[in-house]
């Protein structure tokens, strides 16, 4: 079946139909990753080309990041994912995984940058 193109660079018309367009098009998205393996963005712009989808790579990165959707490792190979949970979940857990080297206080409170300061011999005499 051969469906008609969304283009683009069509006229963008009313604000409601551009909004109905994008819940369209994310519904779409969330589908075809819910469906099958995409490995990257090029892969997933083609498949969304195929259901009468015409992005760029800028609409599609932007989409991506407000579906939430990552590309995640996996034994067979990198993929798009769905993520759970919220952004200050993932720092978090990323915190716990990859701490910051002493005196780097990015990703850290300014308790825990603190504790680091302290030497043995400080925190025996505090």
């Amino acid at each position: 079946m051969i469906l008609p193109v969304r283009s683009r660079n069509a006229s963008s018309g009313a604000k409601l139909t551009s909004v109905a367009n994008k819940r369209e098009r994310h519904d779409t998205i969330l589908e075809i990753i819910g469906a099958r393996v995409v490995s990257s963005q090029e892969d997933l712009r083609k498949l969304l080309l195929q259901r009468g989808w015409d992005v760029t790579q800028a609409t599609l990165s932007r989409d991506l990041r407000e579906l939430r959707l990552a590309r995640v490792p996996t034994p067979e190979g990198a993929r798009y994912a769905i993520t759970d949970g919220s952004i200050e979940e993932s720092r978090a857990a990323l915190d716990t995984l990859l701490p910051s080297p002493p005196g780097n206080s990015i990703g850290c409170s300014a308790r825990q940058e603190q504790e680091r300061k302290i030497s043995p011999h400080d925190a025996t005499h505090t």
